[in-house]
Protein backbone atom coordinates (compact mmCIF):
# COMPACT_ATOMS: atom_id res chain seq x y z
CA UNK A 1 0.00 0.00 0.00
CA UNK A 2 2.82 2.44 1.07
CA UNK A 3 4.59 1.87 -2.42
CA UNK A 4 1.02 2.93 -4.48
CA UNK A 5 1.72 5.95 -2.17
CA UNK A 6 4.82 6.80 -3.21
CA UNK A 7 3.89 6.05 -7.18
CA UNK A 8 0.38 8.41 -6.71
CA UNK A 9 3.18 11.24 -5.19
CA UNK A 10 3.96 12.40 -8.35
CA UNK A 11 0.50 13.05 -9.68
CA UNK A 12 -1.17 14.42 -6.12
CA UNK A 13 1.74 17.37 -6.47
CA UNK A 14 0.90 18.14 -10.11
CA UNK A 15 -2.56 18.70 -8.53
CA UNK A 16 -1.90 20.25 -5.41
CA UNK A 17 0.35 22.55 -7.77
CA UNK A 18 -2.63 23.04 -10.45
CA UNK A 19 -4.72 24.26 -7.88
CA UNK A 20 -2.55 26.39 -5.99
CA UNK A 21 -0.95 28.26 -9.38
CA UNK A 22 -4.12 28.00 -12.21
CA UNK A 23 -1.65 30.27 -14.60
CA UNK A 24 0.94 27.50 -14.44
CA UNK A 25 -1.83 25.06 -15.82
CA UNK A 26 -2.82 27.56 -18.68
CA UNK A 27 1.02 28.13 -19.73
CA UNK A 28 1.25 24.02 -19.24
CA UNK A 29 -1.45 23.53 -21.64
CA UNK A 30 -0.75 26.12 -24.11
CA UNK A 31 3.24 24.30 -24.26
CA UNK A 32 1.97 20.85 -24.41
CA UNK A 33 -0.95 21.63 -27.12
CA UNK A 34 0.39 19.27 -29.65
CA UNK A 35 0.25 16.68 -26.54
CA UNK A 36 -3.62 17.31 -25.84
CA UNK A 37 -4.70 13.62 -25.88
CA UNK A 38 -1.79 12.60 -23.64
CA UNK A 39 -2.20 15.16 -21.25
CA UNK A 40 -5.89 14.45 -20.79
CA UNK A 41 -5.43 11.11 -20.56
CA UNK A 42 -2.91 11.88 -17.77
CA UNK A 43 -5.04 13.64 -15.64
CA UNK A 44 -8.18 11.47 -15.63
CA UNK A 45 -5.52 8.46 -14.54
CA UNK A 46 -4.53 10.49 -11.98
CA UNK A 47 -7.86 11.31 -10.83
CA UNK A 48 -8.54 7.79 -10.89
CA UNK A 49 -6.00 6.26 -9.29
CA UNK A 50 -6.48 9.37 -6.60
CA UNK A 51 -9.83 8.02 -5.87
CA UNK A 52 -9.23 4.27 -5.75
CA UNK A 53 -5.82 4.81 -3.18
CA UNK A 54 -8.37 7.39 -1.28
CA UNK A 55 -11.06 4.54 -1.30
CA UNK A 56 -8.60 2.01 -0.14
CA UNK A 57 -6.80 3.97 2.21
CA UNK A 58 -7.89 4.03 6.04
CA UNK A 59 -9.72 7.18 7.82
CA UNK A 60 -8.39 6.78 11.14
CA UNK A 61 -5.99 4.33 12.04
CA UNK A 62 -6.86 4.89 15.84
CA UNK A 63 -10.31 3.70 14.38
CA UNK A 64 -8.59 0.18 13.47
CA UNK A 65 -8.69 -2.50 15.79
CA UNK A 66 -7.16 -5.76 16.08
CA UNK A 67 -9.07 -8.85 14.97
CA UNK A 68 -9.95 -11.13 17.49
CA UNK A 69 -8.31 -14.39 17.84
CA UNK A 70 -9.61 -17.06 15.99
CA UNK A 71 -9.89 -19.78 18.46
CA UNK A 72 -12.38 -17.66 20.06
CA UNK A 73 -16.43 -18.46 19.95
CA UNK A 74 -19.32 -16.69 19.22
CA UNK A 75 -19.83 -16.04 22.74
CA UNK A 76 -16.10 -15.97 24.00
CA UNK A 77 -15.74 -12.83 21.79
CA UNK A 78 -19.59 -11.16 23.21
CA UNK A 79 -17.75 -11.65 26.58
CA UNK A 80 -14.19 -10.15 25.84
CA UNK A 81 -15.83 -7.31 24.10
CA UNK A 82 -18.44 -6.78 27.26
CA UNK A 83 -15.92 -7.23 29.77
CA UNK A 84 -13.54 -4.50 27.61
CA UNK A 85 -16.66 -2.03 27.65
CA UNK A 86 -17.42 -3.17 31.45
CA UNK A 87 -14.03 -1.86 32.59
CA UNK A 88 -14.97 1.70 30.99
CA UNK A 89 -18.28 1.82 32.51
CA UNK A 90 -18.27 -0.69 35.60
CA UNK A 91 -22.09 0.92 36.27
CA UNK A 92 -23.45 0.66 33.13
CA UNK A 93 -27.21 -1.68 33.64
CA UNK A 94 -27.52 -3.02 29.93
CA UNK A 95 -23.98 -4.02 29.32
CA UNK A 96 -24.03 -5.86 32.65
CA UNK A 97 -27.30 -7.64 31.56
CA UNK A 98 -25.88 -8.33 28.46
CA UNK A 99 -22.89 -9.99 30.00
CA UNK A 100 -24.95 -11.80 32.64
CA UNK A 101 -26.49 -13.59 29.54
CA UNK A 102 -23.30 -14.65 27.74
CA UNK A 103 -21.91 -16.35 30.99
CA UNK A 104 -26.02 -17.60 31.32
CA UNK A 105 -25.78 -19.03 27.61
CA UNK A 106 -21.88 -20.66 28.46
CA UNK A 107 -22.96 -21.83 31.52
CA UNK A 108 -21.15 -20.02 33.89
CA UNK A 109 -24.68 -19.45 36.14
CA UNK A 110 -22.76 -17.90 39.14
CA UNK A 111 -21.43 -14.83 37.40
CA UNK A 112 -24.94 -14.08 35.27
CA UNK A 113 -26.44 -14.44 38.88
CA UNK A 114 -23.97 -11.82 40.32
CA UNK A 115 -23.95 -9.77 37.26
CA UNK A 116 -27.88 -9.78 36.98
CA UNK A 117 -27.61 -8.81 41.14
CA UNK A 118 -25.56 -5.88 39.98
CA UNK A 119 -28.14 -4.45 37.45
CA UNK A 120 -31.05 -5.02 39.69
CA UNK A 121 -28.91 -2.43 42.37
CA UNK A 122 -28.69 -0.11 39.72
CA UNK A 123 -32.22 0.04 38.12
CA UNK A 124 -35.29 -2.53 40.03
CA UNK A 125 -37.54 -1.35 37.92
CA UNK A 126 -35.96 -2.05 34.44
CA UNK A 127 -38.32 -4.09 32.25
CA UNK A 128 -36.30 -7.05 31.81
CA UNK A 129 -36.75 -7.92 35.91
CA UNK A 130 -40.72 -7.19 35.72
CA UNK A 131 -40.58 -9.71 32.86
CA UNK A 132 -38.47 -11.82 35.48
CA UNK A 133 -41.06 -11.25 38.20
CA UNK A 134 -43.99 -12.35 36.15
CA UNK A 135 -42.57 -15.53 34.98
Amino acid sequence: MSLMRYLILPLYLLRLILAAVPSLFLLLLAKLKPFKTLVVAMLVLGIILLSIVSYLSPINSAAQTTPPTPDLTSLQKQELVLQTWLQKQPAHRDLLLNLALVYEAMGNKAQAEELLNQAKILDPNHEFFRQAEEI
